[in-house]
């Protein structure tokens, strides 16, 4: 197994008060509605985010070969990964 991150230096104290949660937000949006993400779904991979006071970290816990086909899994996380920044 393996793990990649992508981590973005802005977090909930880069906000202003009437932005208070978009940190948060954005994570939810960019990462739940990543189409490339659902492509590691049935792989046995795990994939989450999470927003820090100075942070947001997306990443993916993956299998090294997929178990259908023993493809390697590293492209498809970091497909997965650099999705959320496009």
């Amino acid at each position: 197994r393996f793990e990649a991150h992508l981590q973005v230096f802005s977090g909930s104290s880069d906000e202003l008060e009437p932005q208070q949660g978009i940190a948060h937000l954005t994570e939810h949006v960019a990462y739940m509605g990543s189409r490339k993400r659902e492509r590691l779904f049935g792989t046995g991979s795990q994939t989450n985010a999470y927003t820090d006071f100075h942070h947001t970290v997306f990443y993916a816990a993956c299998p090294v070969l997929s178990p259908r086909g023993n493809q390697p899994m590293l492209p498809m996380a970091l497909d997965a990964l650099v999705d959320v920044m496009e």
